[in-house]
């Protein structure tokens, strides 16, 4: 890969109060200035230069040790903050799954729950059998969560035929108490957890290069036993973005990654389209569920 665009369009409820969307722009160091109300079409580009891909080359002949493990660390981290951005913004912009609480409720503790630090020289991802990951993940979803609470509040109060299933302010009570089935947020976890092993394998030289296909493969066969209806699969360049970037912030002293933010009316077409209700079987399910994200996002240059 000499250079690569990525490219997702996405229909927003509310973008203003979007919690959401507004970390996603953090992340990329994008504002929202203006945008129409209720709903708006929110195109993110993402932009590597050419010759991106030598950097791999480069991480992969650095002398084991502190500078390799520094390294690793970051990769981890990069992947970590780009997924807990990228999987709740895809998941929760189809407003049928807000009527989900046993999906919605994991799916806002990842979101805003911390990453892990890695301190050691080989574990850059959480431990899910240590009996302290989910209490320490839960504790640390609560701030942010409090702070989130108006808005998505006032998102599902401001839709169309909103349910009582929602009921997320109860969802701070079941995390104080930690009296909450781990089973869709280890789901989650153990799937951040694999796809780390396979980036920092590659960055470390452990491993072949994979094309996007089969990274886009473990996307979509870990996430989408439980959380179906979205096609996880295109965020794989993504991931690779994410990760030459990091390469080149150690290696050349800076990143390299650009950013572009479009925000428009949507069509009338796009907006009727949605809201169908959850319920029926994913194979049936999939395509009227579907985003207006155009079905190539990729461009390898």
């Amino acid at each position: 890969m000499n250079s690569c665009t990525f490219t997702d369009s996405r229909l927003v409820d509310f973008p203003q109060a979007n919690p959401f969307l507004a970390k996603l722009l953090q992340r990329y160091d994008l504002t929202l200035d203006e945008a129409p109300q209720p709903s708006a079409l929110v195109t993110l580009r993402i932009d590597l230069p050419h010759g991106s891909a030598l950097l791999w080359d480069r991480a992969t002949s650095l002398p084991r040790g502190k500078v390799r493990r520094h390294l690793l660390r970051s990769v981890s981290l990069a992947l970590q903050e780009s997924l807990r951005c990228w999987i709740p913004y895809l998941w929760l912009s189809i407003p049928a799954h807000w009527e989900d609480r046993d999906l919605l409720w994991p799916m806002l503790i990842y979101a805003s729950s911390r990453t892990f630090k890695p301190v050691s020289r080989q574990v850059y991802s959480f431990d899910l059998l240590s009996e302290g990951t989910l209490p320490s993940i839960l504790r640390s979803s609560l701030p942010v969560l409090r702070e989130w609470m108006p808005l998505l509040l006032a998102i599902n109060h401001n839709r169309p035929a909103a349910r009582r299933e929602f009921r997320t302010p109860r969802l701070l009570n079941v995390i104080e108490r930690m009296d909450f089935d781990p089973h869709p947020l280890k789901r989650l976890l153990s799937h951040e957890q694999k796809l780390i092993g396979v980036f920092t394998d590659l960055a470390d030289g452990l491993a072949e290069q994979r094309g996007f296909d089969y990274f886009g493969a473990q996307l979509h066969r870990h996430l989408n036993r439980i959380y179906t209806n979205v096609d996880f699969s295109f965020l794989a360049p993504l991931m690779h973005v994410e990760a030459e970037n990091m390469l080149a912030i150690h290696l050349l002293g800076q990143p390299i990654r650009q950013a572009r933010l479009q925000v428009a009316i949507p069509p009338p077409e796009a907006v009727q389209r949605r809201l169908p209700r959850p319920g029926f079987a994913y194979h049936q399910a999939r395509a009227s569920l579907r985003q207006p994200n155009p079905g190539s996002s990729v461009q390898s240059l």
